[in-house]
């Protein structure tokens, strides 16, 4: 009732209150005093808040550094003696300007190496490695609520949560106590998708006090072709829905006022210039140098971007096997490609170095090289190779996983629970300990571009916002454990609804170490999360790894998330020739489907088939289109209405897709299958 309220409120009048109604003061009032942060002012200084007006924000920053004369001790990890975080909140008189800017400091994120985090209405987590040690790295941490757009920058990655989490209470505590700031009559919507520039358009509308705002529309392309799986998100909330296939979409936002009113609009995409480029963002590519003498050899690049900068690993093969050498460089606007191989040995006083200059066009890098070892031409193919996903369900031959409990004092033993639990309170610390049998996971350091653990939160056991942090973990002969060094890692949250939480592991198992997940007692935080075990009863609540690798042209053995086959076969009498579940007395026509989403929740599916004329069966209740009818165990899954709700609970589930028993195949059709999973729409052909 409490968000009814605050939304109906964010609804009603106008928007002139922002830079009125929001003070100098209030701003101010987000940065956190020294004295607040975990050490207080005797351990931190702050260099104060200063404030850089434009035309339509004002930009708030400082500069929070930490000295200490030794090494301090956070659950027996050594930090840093000295650290800084800075930090910046720019303040907005509108919710599109503030979106651009949150797209913008987002958008040159390393792909592989950010996290979707709960902070504000939306924030993103990443990391810049300045070389291959964790450590060794720049954090980010940008968030997005209402008006406010949040940026923090740290060294340390203990440092940046000491101070995000205050300044993201207290934008949380201000939003709250003043839903009046927020007061409009007019819809901000806005579509984005991949390759395409985000659209904003602006619906107003006259009705002082909505009951409910229907929000409907359509996205094309510049050909007006229907586009599918464009995001449609509500600026003014932060909701947001996927279209589907038609282009369509439609949201409704419950108020507690007293009349419906409907609000439209359709966007037209166009293509982003960025994306036309054909710049490289990330991935492996390989590259062969020719020297003057016409000899050729090979190395394989492993590349991630920020902005116009790469950096990454060259992988060069030699008598003693493969060793990798750091490689970095940049892209310029018109797409010349200049990078540097530092193949120097640690330890030896040998400069050893190769440069590269080319010209990137049509997924190729061409150009020349010299230094160490001559020089000559070079080609870098950047498509031979794609990324795939597998996943792995953790299972004790996999992995050692189970929870661990501390009374704080920085020694760990196992905890008597299945679950896997996280907390931190004055008692006592949870954490997940892990230990991978990485030779069964088949990773490998030049082909495995990421790895994440995926737990499931259920909506029980779990109190408090936890920063959870990824450690190293060392587990003694006595069954005792000890965390070293530790990195931010994500956000668990209070849910009412089930929600996976990924943490990015593969730079803690490189070194195929053991591991934990956990938060810090005293970083004043308190809480505790329970995620599902590996003994979990349901296959879609277990946890699992995601395994992202980099195939050469489809080499490696990937597990299709869904086939449907183009054999048919009898099945009961389910479905009629109307959009409904009714029987008529004929045998349906069922095809195979076999669905790969534990977890998922299928909420629409549908078949066109394309022969001598056009058919189409969908769930969808409200079309003219007849009915395809779900089957699962000889039993009908549809609701009354056709429409479908189902959670797959297993690895692998099969269904019966059954059409009116008067349909005739014809080998010579063509079948396109379409489903809608958690959201997501996705499309594909029958085998």
């Amino acid at each position: 009732m409490k968000r009814l309220l605050l939304l109906f409120a964010v609804l009603l009048v106008s928007a002139a209150g922002f830079a009125a109604g929001i003070t100098d003061n209030d701003i101010r009032g987000f940065f956190p005093k020294a004295d607040d942060l975990p050490g207080g002012s005797e351990l931190w200084l702050g260099t104060g808040v200063r404030a850089t007006p434009s035309k339509n924000n004002t930009a708030y920053s400082a500069t929070y550094s930490y000295y200490s004369g030794k090494s301090d001790k956070l659950m027996n990890i050594v930090r840093k003696k000295q650290y800084q975080t800075n930090v910046a909140v720019y303040s907005f008189n509108n919710f599109v300007d503030a979106e651009k800017l949150f797209k913008q400091l987002t958008d040159d994120a390393p792909k592989n190496r950010s996290q979707m985090v709960r902070f504000g209405e939306r924030g993103l987590f990443f990391i810049f490695p300045k070389s291959g040690y964790i450590n060794d790295a720049d954090f980010y941490l940008v968030f997005i609520n209402r008006t406010f757009v949040v940026w923090i920058q740290a060294d340390d990655g203990f440092a940046i949560m000491d101070v995000a989490n205050p300044v993201n209470d207290a934008i949380k505590k201000f939003i709250s106590d003043n839903p009046k700031l927020y007061m409009t009559k007019a819809i901000h919507l806005q579509a984005s998708g991949n390759g395409y520039e985000t659209q904003t358009k602006r619906i107003e509308f006259t009705t002082d006090f909505p009951s409910s705002i229907k929000l409907s529309g359509k996205v094309f392309d510049k050909k007006m072709t229907p586009m599918q799986g464009v995001r449609v998100t509500v600026l003014e909330t932060g909701d947001s829905v996927l279209t589907g296939g038609n282009g369509s979409f439609a949201k409704t936002l419950l108020l507690d006022g007293i009349k419906d009113i409907e609000l439209s609009a359709n966007f037209y995409m166009e293509p982003d210039a960025v994306s036309k480029s054909g710049r490289f963002e990330s991935g492996l590519a390989e590259t062969v140098l020719t020297g003057t003498d016409g000899d050729s050899r090979t190395q394989l690049w492993k590349l991630d971007s920020v902005a116009e900068n790469y950096f990454g690993t060259a992988y060069i093969k030699t008598s003693k096997g493969t060793n990798g050498y750091p490689v970095s460089g940049k892209i310029m606007k018109n797409g010349q490609v200049n990078l540097t191989l530092d193949c120097s040995n640690t330890g030896i006083d040998f400069k050893c170095q190769q440069v590269f200059t080319g010209q990137m066009k049509s997924g190729r890098i061409q150009g020349k090289w010299n230094g160490t070892g001559g020089g000559g031409t070079f080609v870098s193919d950047l498509t031979k190779y794609s990324p795939v996903t597998r996943k792995v369900m953790i299972t004790k031959d996999i992995a050692d996983l189970r929870t661990m409990i501390s009374n704080n004092t920085g020694v760990y033993t196992q905890a008597d629970t299945p679950s896997l639990v996280v907390s931190s309170n004055a008692n006592n610390n949870a954490v997940v300990y892990l230990r991978p049998d990485m030779n069964k996971l088949g990773l490998d350091e030049v082909s495995t571009a990421g790895v994440k653990l995926v737990l499931t939160h259920v909506p029980k056991n779990q109190t408090g916002s936890l920063s959870v942090f990824l450690f190293d973990a060392d587990m003694g002969a006595d069954k005792k454990l000890k965390l070293g060094r530790g990195t931010y890692s994500g956000q668990a949250v209070s849910s009412e609804e089930p929600y996976k939480a990924e943490f990015e592991v593969y730079d803690m198992m490189k070194d195929g170490n053991a591991f934990a997940l956990g938060t810090v007692q005293e970083a004043k935080a308190n809480g505790f999360h329970v995620f599902s075990g590996p003994s979990e009863q349901y296959d879609t609540l277990k946890p699992y790894f995601l395994i992202t690798e980099y195939s050469d042209k489809g080499k490696l053995r990937t597990e299709k998330p869904f086939t449907l086959s183009g054999n048919i076969s009898r099945g009961g009498d389910y479905v009629g020739d109307r959009n409904k579940p009714q029987q008529d007395g004929t045998e349906d026509l069922c095809f195979e489907g076999v669905f790969a989403y534990p977890g998922g929740r299928l909420t629409s599916f549908e078949l066109e088939i394309n022969g001598t004329i056009k058919r189409v069966f969908n769930t969808n209740p409200v079309d003219i289109y007849p009915l395809i009818g779900i089957v699962r165990d000889g039993n009908l899954v549809n609701r009354k209405d056709g429409s479908l709700n189902i959670m797959l609970t297993k690895a692998k589930e099969q269904f019966g897709l059954c059409v009116n028993g008067s349909y005739k195949p014809d080998k010579n059709e063509r079948i396109i299958y379409r489903y809608t999973i958690d959201g997501t729409p996705y499309e594909g052909f029958a085998e």
